[in-house]
């Protein structure tokens, strides 16, 4: 899912929007793990 979702963000955004949207995925990338890590299962293979 977070890979089509990075495919449709790097069409959405070409040239030089595409660091805003690689941080904000990196930002949402990082709170789903948390939400992991948090979580009683164990930590995606990611």
């Amino acid at each position: 899912r977070l890979a089509l979702l990075r495919c449709d963000q790097r069409d959405h955004f070409p040239g030089p929007g595409r660091g805003e949207a690689e941080r904000a995925l990196r930002q949402v990338r990082e709170a789903l793990e948390g939400q992991y890590t948090r979580g009683a299962g164990p930590r995606p293979a990611r």
